[in-house]
Parts: C-alpha cells; structure tokens; sequence
C-alpha cells in the first residue's frame, strides 16, 4: 500500500525491487543539499512532531509526499500520525510542513526497512508548478466542503477555490441509439481519404502495435485486417453503444475516457485520432494521454484546423457538445514544453482536415 501526492507524476521507469518493502520512505530531494547542514525537523518541544536539535541518531529528511509498505505497516503508520495530529490539535499547534513533520518525527525514531533515494528518484513530486494557496492551513475551505457535498456523486476538479464538475461526453450514448447510420455517415467509412492516407503511412512505417483512440465504429479495426494484417490494433471509446457494438463484432476494445485511460506508458508505437480533440472542453488532457500512451508517434486528424486566430470554444449546453477550433501556437507551446516530444509536423490532408504528427523522443 503506498501514498502519493496527488500532483506526483511517474517520470521514470522503475522495478519492483526499488519501490516494495515492509515500509519504504524516501529520501527528500533537498536533503543533500539545503539540508545537508541542518534538517527541517519540527523543533517546538511541545509539539508531538518534535526531534531534538541535539539528536544522537542517524538524520536523513523524508518526503511527506509518497511512502508506503505492507499493508498492516501503513495502516499502523497513518494512525500514528492521525494520534500525533490530534494531539497537537489540542495545544493547538500545527507543525510548518503539516504531515511531513509528523512523517519525518516517526521516520527519525522509527526508520524505514527499504530507502529510496532522491538521487535514483522515479517521480517528480509537488510538480505543480505554481502551489499558490493549496497549502494555505488558513485558507477557509467550508464553501468548497458544501460544494463538494452537492456535488458527491460527481466527477469534480477544484480550480481556484471553485468545484468544477468534470466533463462527461453524453451525446453519443443520448442519441446514437437512433441515429447510428447518421453517426456513420459523419465519420466516413475506411475509404475516407484521411483514413487511406494514415493506414498506407503507419504500414510504410512498420509500426506493430496501434491505439485508435475514440474509434468510433472502429472501421479501421477491419481496414488494417485487410491491408496490414500484422498490426496489433486496440480501439478506446468512451461510448457503451459504441462499445457494445464494436465487441459484437470482435474488435479488441478498451471502455474509456479518452483523456484517462489507464494503460501503461508507451503502451503502443503509434496513437492514432481523428475528429475527437474538437469535441473536447479543451485539447490538453487528450493530447496529453496520446503523447503518454505512444512510443513513436502520436496523431491527431482535426476536422476543425487550428488557426492563428484566438481559441474558440464552441459549447451546445443543450447538447452537451463541444465544437471548437483551437489556437495552433497554443498546441504548438505545449507540445515545445512536452519532454517526451521530439518533433511535430502539419500536414495537410484536404480542404477541411489537417493532421499533427508528433514524433516520440
């Protein structure tokens, strides 16, 4: 059982030789360096996060931000700091860094079995960025609590003090149980020029594996096994119709948000969409899960170029439909400042569609 900060992201690769034991913590980055001299233990004699300036024991300063272990150990350990909280709740005192003074009190008297150390680290922890107020102790959270409350049994984001409930693509599964053969139509079928062109370009390439990320009815499934038999093809959708139709007829597929799928990183050499980011409230979260999910290329068919002019999100609340048409240097800005990105290109298809091809690093 382990903890992690929620704004921890997995940078690296890691075995589990390096992160199990019966109570891993680990080593905080500035421990070598700001704190090689001095660490940043709680010092108030009061508090039950206390440890003595004049400590005769080995000093090393932990995260607060991930530790973990067996199961019976953890739950252990999270009760221990749960009692030194309340207790300090009593005096009342809040130690200057909250749980990771409590964290490093035990993690000093009662040291791990298995450390991990910030020079062989896998993760980027607090990388926010910007923490603003998000570790404000006195910032008053009771209006976010009652929000949070009313908006219980939905998907939420807190952004800038305010619960926003998450998007949920409905229109799909709302009407195409009778407007199928309309939905078809749309989206066009293998022979769709977009289509042919990027089947032809990943055969040339050689790619072996493929996720056709909103798949739709999944009619390149049934190209490829014509045309490039040896492709191993998964189709994502977050659409039950959808879905249900495409498992029928036997097609390898993942029930999904596009923009959270859950699968490993670089789980297939090309990431393959078409006409979905226009729909989106916005083109990072899904870009962004393209670009985690390829190992070589990741590709995205606009039906709705990305211009030069301002972003323009076009929003149906009567729908529950998105049709919008993104700034290109706004794309082009996140996709400089992606480390996993090695190159981009666009290209051209027709007069109504443009494809950004993003090479992996």
């Amino acid at each position: 059982l382990f903890y992690f900060d929620a704004d921890t992201n997995v940078n690296s690769t890691f075995t589990e030789e390096w992160v199990l034991g019966d109570m891993v913590g680990g080593q905080h980055s500035t421990d070598q360096n700001r704190m090689i001299e001095y660490k940043n233990f709680d010092r108030n004699i009061l508090s039950q996060a206390y440890v003595p300036e004049d400590t005769i024991l080995p000093q090393m300063y932990y995260y607060g931000a991930f530790f973990g272990g067996t199961y019976k150990n953890i739950i252990k350990f999270c009760e221990t700091i749960r009692y030194y909280q309340l207790k300090d709740k009593e005096i009342p005192y809040e130690p200057e860094v909250n749980d990771e003074s409590y964290i490093n009190k035990e993690f000093h008297f009662n040291p791990p079995t298995k450390i991990v150390l910030c020079t062989n680290f896998a993760f980027s922890i607090s990388d926010k960025g910007e923490i603003g107020n998000t570790r404000n102790s006195n910032l008053d959270v009771n209006e976010i609590k009652k929000e949070l409350l009313e908006n219980k049994n939905n998907d939420v984001n807190i952004i800038n003090n305010k619960v926003i409930s998450i998007f949920k693509q409905t229109w799909w599964d709302n009407n195409l149980p009778n407007r199928f053969e309309v939905f078809n139509i749309w989206i066009g079928d293998k022979t769709a020029q977009s289509k042919v062109y990027f089947r032809k370009y990943i055969k040339e390439k050689k790619y072996k594996t493929l996720i056709d990320l909103g798949c739709g009815n999944a009619t390149e499934y049934f190209a490829y096994k014509e045309e490039y038999p040896e492709l191993k093809y998964l189709g994502i959708d977050s659409c039950k119709v959808l879905y249900d139709n495409n498992v029928e007829n036997c097609v390898p597929m993942l029930l999904s948000p596009a923009e959270n799928t859950n699968l490993i990183d670089n789980h297939s050499d090309v990431v393959f969409s078409r006409h979905i980011l226009e729909h989106q409230p916005s083109f990072l979260p899904v870009l962004s899960e393209m670009i985690r999910l390829a190992s070589k290329e990741a590709i995205h068919v606009f039906f709705i170029t990305p211009g030069d002019n301002q972003e323009h999100i076009g929003y149906d609340d009567n729908e529950n439909l998105y049709h919008n048409r993104y700034n290109k240097s706004d794309i082009e800005k996140y996709l400089f400042l992606n480390k996993k990105v090695d190159s981009f290109i666009w290209d051209s298809i027709n007069a109504t569609e443009t494809a950004l091809i993003i090479k992996i690093k």
